[in-house]
């Protein structure tokens, strides 16, 4: 039995440790207890203390289930789930210690934070028009800080490939233009993670011309996938927010806040975006949910190639260039790069900024600033 609770130990451990620690559980435990725990840990040899952290997993007898979402979960009542959690997250943290793969001042910090009561439970995103540029630039960074991250979009072999090659707790392929698959796409999310701490509204089309030649085809577009579709990620979104205390992000744009020539359609979504996104703050507020805006400049993705290669007259080049112009750097102008874009969403996610709410946060090199 105790090889067994061993083998149990190890495929729970081992998969927490690589996953950001998974074990989607946590309660109160008497502080006593953790020191108790602590002292085991910190002062006995370690062979003694994997048979006292059996004992202790035995004696709980909990049942550990592989999930459809492939991370491991304690099937014991609320009040044990805690104690056996922390339990077996602190004997992998030793057998790191011992492998020689954590050192002991890690373990301590570890143990540390245990006993100052913050959650082991990973936090986690969902994205939506995630296999795009900047999608995948946000999938990355959060992924590189341990966050759980569910990535929705619309193009089904570019989603399949952003799987295989990041490690995401789930993926959905729908059309967000459509409200009941907005919600479709929040609530597989919060089975895949089991929590939905931030929402990130990534998903946006361009479309350009003069108003007297734009048809009604691309202005749906264009308000569909960019304000529709994200009103209704945020209203399916919302309630779940509300439990984490989470936060909502939406990429808006700088012509969101100034006109831009040729994009009447854009400018009137993106500014819809932004006072989509001061409304929501102030609503959700007083439930402990922040919301703001991020709004860049031209972004060098696949997006900013297809209009250059759509509407650059045959000279992408040229296209490029004019955009360009715009920007106060001059000769030193450049085009935004989506990594900096997923940092500042990295930053406005976090418990520092906890005082920005209802803000429309600009990364365009100047653009906006004026003439």
């Amino acid at each position: 039995m105790g090889l067994m609770s061993c083998s149990i130990f190890a495929a729970t451990g081992w998969r927490s440790l690589k996953q950001g620690l998974n074990l989607t559980t946590q309660a109160s435990v008497p502080s006593a207890i953790w020191r108790f725990i602590t002292s085991l840990v910190n002062t006995l040899p370690l062979s003694i203390s994997l048979i006292l952290i059996v004992f202790f997993y035995q004696i709980k007898a909990p049942k550990f289930q592989l999930h459809h979402d492939q991370t491991w979960r304690i099937g014991c009542s609320q009040n044990r789930r805690g104690y056996v959690s922390i339990v077996s997250q602190i004997g992998w943290k030793l057998l790191g210690r011992a492998q020689g793969s954590l050192s002991l001042d890690a373990s301590h910090t570890f143990l540390n934070s245990i006993l100052a009561g913050s959650s082991m439970a990973p936090r986690t995103v969902l994205i939506t028009g995630a296999a795009g540029g900047v999608g995948r630039a946000l999938v990355e960074r959060f992924l590189n800080e341990h966050f759980k991250v569910f990535a929705t979009d619309l193009d089904a072999k570019k989603l399949a490939d952003l799987q295989i090659e990041y490690r995401v707790s789930g993926i959905f392929c729908g059309d967000i233009r459509q409200p009941a698959v907005c919600a479709a796409a929040v609530n597989a999310a919060v089975m895949a993670m089991g929590r939905l701490d931030v929402l990130i509204n990534a998903a946006g089309v361009w479309r350009e011309g003069p108003v007297e030649a734009f048809t009604e085809e691309d202005f749906d577009l264009v308000l569909d996938v960019n304000l529709k579709a994200t009103f209704f990620m945020c209203s399916a979104a919302i309630p779940h927010l509300k439990l984490s205390e989470g936060s909502i992000l939406n990429i808006s744009s700088d012509a969101g806040r100034q006109g831009n020539r040729n994009a009447a359609a854009y400018c009137a979504s993106k500014g819809g975006v932004t006072l989509l996104t001061k409304t929501l703050a102030l609503d959700l507020a007083p439930f402990g949910v922040r919301c703001n805006a991020i709004s860049p400049g031209d972004i060098e993705t696949p997006m900013l190639k297809f209009q250059a290669t759509q509407y650059g007259q045959g000279n992408p080049q040229a296209y490029y260039q004019d955009l360009l112009d715009k920007y106060p750097q001059g000769a030193r102008a450049r085009f935004i790069q989506p990594e900096e874009v997923a940092e500042l969403a990295f930053f406005l996610s976090q418990p520092g900024a906890r005082s920005i709410t209802g803000a429309d946060m600009a990364i365009d090199c100047g653009v906006s600033a004026g003439n």
